[in-house]
């Protein structure tokens, strides 16, 4: 149950689905090979070598499917850090669709503020690409999982019918009609054909 998650929350101010990160100060890197951070980490560490509220932290590979945050003031600050990186990358950013992936600026916000979540590598959602060899049944994902992620350039057919499914029931459910089906990136953004 949603409640479930949110309890899980009660003391933390913030959160967010991530992959893992590199920690300057220390040098531990446990990033995940396959993720896309939308900037060149080396030329983003040469940019940022000699700020310390960047070499003193971590680089979180945040994932925005998924954020959680109370409203105080330190959420203000970094959202509204988030909102200005948005605006005006500090770096050479990667462009999709003629707008930046939100991940960038999640990113780099989190180090400047030293604001992580509160789990490495936490995600209470399926996500299929990282259970492309063993992916569990819809029972299983029902049963471990609070949520289903379609985002990617491209989903896999087992996620997008069982995407297609629940909206479906959802919308009988609440009376509605025609739900909207999953269209992956790729056929509405040709940009998302690179990656």
């Amino acid at each position: 149950k949603m409640e479930d998650l949110f309890s899980d929350f009660k003391n933390i101010d913030f959160t967010m689905s991530n992959e893992g990160f590199v920690d300057f100060a220390s040098g531990i890197n446990k990033l995940k090979p396959n993720y896309t951070f939308w900037f060149d980490l080396a030329e983003f560490r040469t940019k940022h070598s000699r700020n310390r509220r960047i070499i003193n932290n971590k680089l979180y590979q945040l994932r925005s499917e998924f954020v959680y945050f109370k409203k105080n003031k330190r959420m203000e600050k970094y959202f509204t850090t988030v909102k200005d990186l948005y605006d005006n990358p500090q770096i050479e950013v990667t462009y999709v669709g003629n707008g930046l992936a939100d991940e960038y600026a999640y990113n780099v916000a989190s180090c400047l503020n030293a604001i992580y979540p509160h789990v490495d590598y936490y995600s209470p959602m399926y996500w299929y690409y990282k259970y492309t060899s063993k992916k569990p049944s819809r029972g299983e994902i029902l049963k471990d999982f609070y949520l289903i992620s379609m985002g990617g350039n491209k989903s896999d057919k087992f996620s997008e019918d069982f995407y297609n499914d629940i909206a479906a029931s959802s919308y009988q459910q609440l009376g509605l009609y025609n739900a909207h089906k999953h269209v992956n990136k790729q056929k509405f953004l040709s940009e998302r054909n690179k990656f």
